[in-house]
């Protein structure tokens, strides 16, 4: 889009919509919230899309976007539970501080923007280190490698069988198996969070530096709630011994190479006054050992409880990365896509 200011002086501005690999669910409070953001060939803004007046209907385009049914519709829905709503889609406006047209200006309306391909680049690299931080601050699974938290139901669920005699077969069926679906329960160290105005901010702050890393104990904690929302709690439990290890160095302040082993080192945490429970070493150093040498599978309490004083001390020592203890749980929908057979040569 060109905004003409003067004949003397043309003020660019690139307008694209950004699918997310994964779908953000906000308050309803950050509807059509703009964040400002800076992206290397210049400042721009982030924009959500506007809450509808109906709910369970479509979210209306930010201003300044052309409301399109692949991005802006039928796929984008508000809830009335929480007041949440499902973003699949945002929009990211670039004010270029060197850019220039190659023809007049009254000829851009006749044409396709192309050679945006190192601009749509960098837009889509600032969505996904934005979703990134978004699994920290805000405890969403939006890593588009792995399936999400909950299920309706297994693939393997869609049995389809039928019979062959004589070359005869008959027609094939599918039965419609129990459907087990998961609601977000209350409150809890493996729950989702809806991300209001003030989290996205933080998001998109964070993810205007493509340098910016999170400290390991950050880094493993999320990947730990991650594993833990998927049932994997043999690797979640690894994972929160790890970053048990790289706070209690920290605190201790030994030096990096020290390689003291998880055991002995929260022993000297303890005996150093770190606030930890008392009963750290039976209750979570040594099923984390069981579960790295021995393989076996800890319990789920384990790791919900590991989570929870991993969270407090991680929130004392980075609390760049905590998350709004305010920040209401998050109700992901699902979709359950059935299988209907029909039998042959019917319409």
């Amino acid at each position: 889009m060109i905004e003409n200011q003067d004949t003397d002086a043309i003020r660019l501005v690139v307008r694209a919509i950004v699918p997310l690999d994964v779908p953000l669910l906000v308050d309803s409070a950050a509807f059509n919230a703009t964040c400002p953001i800076s992206l290397s060939r210049g400042p721009g803004r982030l924009l959500l899309p506007a809450c509808p007046d109906g709910i369970m209907e479509p979210f209306k385009a930010p201003d300044g976007f052309h409301v399109t049914e692949r991005f802006w519709g039928q796929g984008t829905k508000s809830s009335n539970e929480g007041g949440q709503g499902l973003v699949e889609a945002v929009g990211i406006e670039l004010v270029p501080t060197h850019a220039s047209l190659g023809f007049p200006t009254e000829e851009l309306s006749k044409a396709y923007a192309r050679g945006l391909e190192d601009v749509e680049t960098e837009m889509v690299d600032w969505v996904r280190r934005f979703q990134g931080w978004g699994e920290v601050l805000a405890r969403q699974s939006l890593s588009p490698l792995e399936p999400l938290p909950t299920l309706v139901s297994l693939p393997s669920d869609g049995v389809i069988t039928w019979v062959i005699a004589d070359e005869r077969m008959s027609w094939p069926y599918s039965s419609q198996r129990t459907i087990k679906i998961t609601l977000a329960g209350p409150l809890g160290p493996l729950s989702e969070r809806v991300a209001d105005t003030s989290t996205l901010s933080r998001m998109a702050a964070l993810a205007d530096d493509p340098e910016a890393v999170a400290p390991a104990a950050v880094v493993l904690i999320a990947s730990a709630r991650r594993a833990a929302q998927r049932g994997q709690w043999r690797l979640a439990l690894m994972e929160l011994g790890t970053a048990l290890e790289a706070l209690l160095t920290a605190q201790l302040t030994l030096a990096p190479g020290s390689y003291m082993t998880l055991g002995p080192l929260t022993k000297a945490a303890l005996k150093a006054g770190v606030a930890l429970p008392q009963d750290v070493l039976a209750r979570f150093v040594k099923p984390r050992n069981a579960a790295v040498h021995d393989g076996l599978i800890p319990s789920a309490a384990v790791v919900v409880d590991g989570l929870a004083m991993l969270d407090r001390l991680c929130d004392v020592a980075h609390p760049t990365y905590r998350c709004d203890p305010n920040l209401h749980v998050a109700h992901r929908p699902h979709r359950h896509d059935l299988t209907i057979m029909k039998p042959p040569n019917s319409a």
